[in-house]
């Protein structure tokens, strides 16, 4: 099963943002959740293996404009 979530925390206060991952893990724990967010509290929340950051090759925080030392 997959489930993909558009900006879950729209309207949720910033305490009850943190929250969602937990929430779904809990809920559906056989189930892949894909979320797309601009909030920093889900990311946050969500396993470092789950992660996937995607932004415009422009953006400073694309991989093709970090240097690592």
């Amino acid at each position: 099963d997959v489930l993909l979530l558009d900006t879950p925390e729209m309207f949720l206060f910033p305490e009850w943002q943190s929250q969602i991952v937990p929430a779904l893990q809990w809920a559906a724990p056989q189930t892949q959740c894909i979320l797309a967010t601009t909030a920093s509290a889900p990311w946050d929340q969500a396993p470092s293996p789950g992660r996937f950051f995607l932004c415009h090759p422009n953006d400073p925080r694309h991989p093709s404009h970090v240097y690592w030392k």
